[in-house]
């Protein structure tokens, strides 16, 4: 395998990422990262810190406090950006599945994320890295802000993201001011928005196309959305309708950029069962689950018709009684085992309880029966339909049964039909249903 190539050792494995130099230009290339740590220790629970970097500069051009690196914190993130400098010439991030389709193969699909649609009408170009060194200004800048910013929170007493984020605005500035890098070029490669900043939330959002059934509904997370009907929804039936989820929660429908009023059925807000969940999105789904388990009304209980009927089990186990009796009849099955070799063959009877026969069999009857040990041998094929009760066996030589059974009057022929006989040795069933019957009658 080494002479072939198959087989590299550590040393031959290793990669050699070679540094690069600094882009020229100041808003050239932005570099983009989500570092999931304690920000606030013990305090608070662990959340993401989302770094915008710009890459000429090592400049900090965003700073945010969020649950999860999600689609909509990205969304805000990115928002606040582009209200101060202007969009940037491209993003470089990560392969995360907020900024690439995990499949480049996909089927179907817009084969593009929802951010990276944001990004394409904004005219703003995503590059993804294959490795963390191809990003390593942000990924080195978030370890230096895990000391540092870190120190700074809990010196301020800041405990909540909330608090964290209106500190970050002063952070941000004096770091800039020490730490940032003159360019190579004076050019800055910022542009103005090319949308209006009112119509930019209809940009940074998710959107999606759904398909109006009959009944002017469509299902959307889990829910039934009901459009009203009117003049204009009336002709939807059969096409397709643009819905748009925002960051601030808000929910609308829209055809040909015109609302369409709606209503909700059967809302039943829930993390989809046995959903795929990233580990950078781990805490907050928990966190979503917990909150979602503890509002939830409690469910009424789901009576059996056992419990309808007022059905109460005697918990009583099959098996074999303990006690006296149960040593009683291991000393019959005893005895019963010894006869076993004498002449004239062996007769098996499965008698399937006392409730089936429609009287009650005596109780030395009832331990003769259930004195031999289980029949594992085979079982009947065609067991009887009316059977209720558990089953009794015994094993024993047919002379020693009959007399036994010649003792006990109430033990009717029906007991001994041909469908509860098994017969193994020289007895035939015939002449022993005849032998029993004559016996008893």
């Amino acid at each position: 395998m080494v002479e072939d190539g198959l087989w590299l050792s550590s040393k031959q494995r290793r990669q050699f990422h070679q540094p690069r130099l600094r882009r020229e230009c100041f808003g050239e290339l932005i570099q983009i990262h989500g570092s999931d740590h304690r920000w606030f220790e013990d305090r608070a629970s662990p959340c993401t810190f989302l770094v915008f970097i710009d890459d000429a500069t090592s400049t900090l051009m965003e700073l945010r406090f969020v649950k999860s690196e999600s689609t909509f914190s990205s969304f805000e993130a990115l928002e606040s950006y582009l209200h101060k400098p202007g969009r940037p010439v491209a993003l470089r991030s990560d392969k995360h599945a907020v900024f690439r389709v995990a499949k480049e193969d996909a089927k179907v699909g817009a084969r593009i994320t929802q951010f990276g649609r944001a990004l394409s009408e904004l005219n703003i170009e995503i590059l993804c890295a294959n490795s963390s060194q191809a990003k390593g200004r942000v990924e080195r800048a978030s370890r230096t802000l895990q000391d540092r910013l870190l120190k700074d929170l809990r010196l301020a007493g800041i405990s909540d993201m909330e608090a964290g984020n209106a500190y970050l605005q002063g952070f941000k500035e004096r770091h800039t001011a020490k730490f940032a890098k003159v360019p190579a070029k004076p050019d800055n490669l910022h542009r103005a928005l090319n949308v209006a900043p009112d119509r930019l939330a209809d940009v940074l959002c998710w959107l999606e196309n759904r398909y109006v059934g009959k009944q002017l509904t469509f299902s959307y997370e889990r829910k039934r959305i009901m459009l009203e009907e009117n003049d204009i929804t009336r002709g939807l039936v059969g096409k397709y309708v643009d819905t748009y989820a925002f960051v601030d929660g808000r929910f609308e429908v829209r055809s040909k950029g015109r609302s369409l009023p709606y209503k909700t059925f059967d809302m039943e807000p829930r993390v989809t069962h046995a959903a795929i969940t990233e580990n950078k999105h781990l805490s907050a789904v928990l966190e979503q689950i917990k909150e979602m388990q503890d509002a939830a009304p409690p469910k009424p209980k789901v009576w059996t018709n056992s419990e309808k009927m007022g059905y109460k089990p005697n918990w009583r186990r099959p098996g074999r009684p303990s006690g006296t009796a149960g040593k009683k009849i291991a000393h019959t099955a005893e005895q019963n085992k010894d006869q076993a070799g004498h002449a004239g063959g062996f007769l098996h009877i499965r008698a399937f309880g006392a409730r089936m026969f429609g009287f009650d069999c005596p109780e030395p009857l009832r331990l003769l029966v259930s004195a031999g040990p289980p029949m594992a041998r085979r079982r009947p094929s065609h067991p009887p339909h009316n059977m209720h009760g558990g089953r009794f066996d015994f094993l024993g030589n047919i002379t020693d049964l009959l007399q036994a059974l010649k003792r006990f009057p109430l033990a009717t022929p029906r007991l001994f039909s041909p469908a509860i006989f098994e017969v193994s040795g020289l007895q035939s069933l015939v002449s022993v249903a005849l032998r029993v019957t004559h016996l008893l009658c």
